[in-house]
């Protein structure tokens, strides 16, 4: 076994082994790249399944998923398994990425892993002090410090990350995405509804196709994704209505509308009256 004395990058390597594991890791590290060289295809990696876990702490990439494009800022983690048509690379336009990852393999991670990908889709917003990125951080340390030595310390650690990176993201009930997901989701329209955003947007930045990411929110929260950020964007009509040297228009504008006369059909409906009679009736 490898034990460079920085985290940078480590593989554990056992010829010899003891009993049957089926659950290890192969590696971990952290890199910071900046290289057009950085580029991953996961049908060009060899035969052997194994699947990454990859979370990015500052600078950006990009994944095309199945064809799909999705942009991996910080606070995204990636769940690939390989071989898979996926594909990862760092874009010369960006600044460095600056990730850490862990490479598993084995059957129960393999097992593990498709109620989260299937759940989740492959890439998941998490918060740098959660518990998945917090233990990857501590192998990582371990690593670097020389005290992962045996087979089984290193089947222990795959198999507690793997129930870690579980118990964060199902449900123990259903195995449905927790709340997490979607309080992050509404974290982004509250953020971002001023632009010209809309679910597609939604559903990229947590890395679940439209359709699949538009159930599973309908169903948490009973109301469609777009229904949702279009509320948001009322709400903030009626706040900026309330002042009066605002004109409509720049009212429609600030809240996120690019057409005037669309937003005022959707004020209507929302609130039962047009935004100028809205404004007038004084009713705050």
């Amino acid at each position: 076994m490898q034990t460079p004395r920085s985290f940078q990058a480590f593989s554990f390597v056992f010829p010899q082994r003891h009993v049957p594991l089926h659950a290890m890791l192969a590696g971990c590290g952290r890199q910071r790249v900046s290289s057009v060289g950085y580029d991953w295809d996961g049908l060009k990696r060899g035969k052997d399944e194994f699947s990454i876990f990859q979370y990015t702490l500052a600078g950006r990439g990009m994944l095309d998923y199945e064809g799909r494009q999705i942009e991996i800022g910080p606070g995204m983690a990636m769940l690939l398994n390989i071989p898979h048509r996926h594909r990862y690379w760092w874009p010369v336009e960006n600044p460095s990425w600056d990730f850490i990852y862990l490479v598993l393999y084995g059957r129960e991670v393999r097992r593990l892993c498709m109620p989260l990908q299937n759940a989740r889709g492959p890439v998941i917003p998490l918060k740098k002090t959660s518990p998945p990125v917090a233990m990857a951080l501590r192998i990582g340390r371990a690593a670097a410090q020389g005290k992962i030595q045996t087979e089984f310390e290193v089947s222990s650690l795959a198999y507690e990350f793997m129930m870690t990176l579980s118990n964060t993201l199902l449900d123990r009930r259903s195995g449905r995405p927790r709340p997490q997901m979607f309080e992050n989701i509404k974290e982004y329209c509250t953020s971002h509804f001023r632009e010209a955003i809309g679910v597609d947007d939604l559903a990229r930045h947590v890395g679940l196709s439209r359709y699949h990411f538009s159930r599973l929110f309908k169903a948490d929260n009973g109301i469609s994704p777009g229904a949702f950020l279009l509320e948001v964007r009322l709400r903030e009509a009626l706040r900026l209505l309330r002042d009066p040297r605002i004109p409509i228009k720049a009212v429609a504008e600030a809240s996120g509308f690019s057409d005037t006369n669309y937003f005022c059909r959707a004020f209507r409906k929302f609130a039962g009256v047009t935004p100028g009679n809205f404004r007038r009736s004084g009713v705050y």
